[in-house]
């Protein structure tokens, strides 16, 4: 008798433990949250039709002051074989019991020296420590600043790379103001510091924020646009993605990205998230750091996200306008079809990852090596009590 076992992939294993979970809810529960969810996903419908109207009438006003911009594919070339690469850093938190934590971080920088259609080589970094803290929360923010302190210190050695080939570009996945709640100066100054290194040696620094979150853009339109056409929009990414599908709707080949801006220097009138950012690039203007954003979507289908350039110069209107149509260019180039970011973006993701299972199994041998007859008492008199 041959018997057949059936293969899942990670999204229909998803899938099946959503469908267990919702029919292991109370029936009288469920019976309720269903029909308040059919009101709310009514009201939903009639709130996107509304914005929907409203960013048509928006793209057409932003488009007499040429807020979205493409870029001239025809001169890509002249970007193909310039040397690039990536950096991306990931952690994972295991442990916790007696308020002992084990932190594993990884990071890794991609490099593609002769450019498009040339090797891609990649390298990674990673490390080990315990923390003792009974907060979770605080040991999430240690792991995170030493996750930046290992990305940071792939950036340098991708720069010392990129130097040898006469310059290039890097990208960092994530802001260049990373983590954005952190405002510790010896951090900053260091991060600034291999920032500075890099634009030195002619390499372009470059970070790619797939999670939109803040207004920030929306606190700048505000100045030029009717409030009206506004009021329905509280965030960039409802407010950016629908004015961007329709410029690449009308025709235009992408990817499709806004005028260019810097981060804001004053911190009236910004929402108390935008306000976070005001403060952390004070902190950057202070180390000799300029930022500037702008949103990019590669087609109607992929997704919205922020590229943030730095400058250890400010520039002017033209001067920025030339450099992110350059950047588009590059961005247009190493973006393979159906995929929203730029390809070595995502392979520096895929090194760095630490995924939570083989997390999980390191703990486990940790327990493993660490136990002998008498800890295993004790280690076994915590987990029952």
């Amino acid at each position: 008798m041959v018997e057949l076992s059936v293969i899942y992939s990670l999204d229909e294993l998803k899938a099946l433990i959503r469908k267990m979970e919702f029919y292991r809810t109370d029936p009288q529960l469920l019976l309720d949250l269903i029909n308040k969810a059919k009101t709310l996903g009514e009201s939903e419908r009639r709130r996107l039709k509304r914005l929907g109207r409203r960013a048509r009438e928006l793209s057409r006003v932003l488009d007499k002051i040429k807020f979205c911009r493409f870029p001239l594919l025809k001169d890509i070339n002249g970007v193909k074989d310039a040397p690039a690469g990536a950096v991306d850093g990931s952690f994972q938190i295991t442990g916790g019991i007696g308020g002992t934590w084990y932190v594993m971080v990884g990071a890794a920088y991609v490099i593609a020296p002769r450019g498009f259609g040339g090797a891609i080589n990649y390298k990674v970094s990673t490390d080990m420590v315990v923390a003792r803290d009974p907060d979770e929360s605080s040991v999430k923010r240690k792991a995170e600043i030493l996750m930046m302190l290992l990305e940071t210190k792939c950036i340098r050695l991708l720069r010392n790379e990129l130097s040898t080939q006469g310059g290039g570009t890097i990208f960092i996945d994530g802001p260049i103001m990373d983590p954005p709640w952190c405002s510790d100066r010896n951090y900053i100054s260091d991060r600034a510091r291999v920032i500075k290194e890099s634009l030195s040696s002619n390499i372009r620094v470059l970070g790619i924020i797939k999670r939109v979150m803040g207004s920030l853009l929306l606190h700048e339109v505000h100045k030029v646009i009717d409030q009206k056409l506004l009021e329905d929009y509280t965030c960039d990414r409802d407010f950016i993605s629908l004015i961007l599908n329709y410029s690449l709707i009308r025709g235009g080949h992408g990817p499709v990205f806004t005028k260019p801006l810097e981060y804001p220097r004053r911190g009236a009138n910004l929402s108390n998230y935008d306000k976070k950012t005001y403060k952390l690039y004070k902190m950057y203007l202070n180390e000799g750091i300029y930022i500037y954003y702008s949103y990019f979507k590669n087609s109607v289908r992929d997704r919205v996200y922020r590229v943030e350039l730095a400058t250890e110069e400010e520039l002017s209107e033209k001067e920025l306008d030339e450099e992110y149509m350059k950047i588009a260019q590059l961005i247009a180039l190493w973006s393979l079809p159906g995929f929203s970011i730029p390809l070595l973006v995502m392979i520096a993701h895929d090194k760095c990852n630490i995924r939570k299972g083989a997390a999980e199994t390191l703990y486990y041998e940790i327990i493993a090596k660490m136990l002998n007859q008498e800890e295993l008492t004790h280690w076994t008199s915590l987990l029952s009590g």
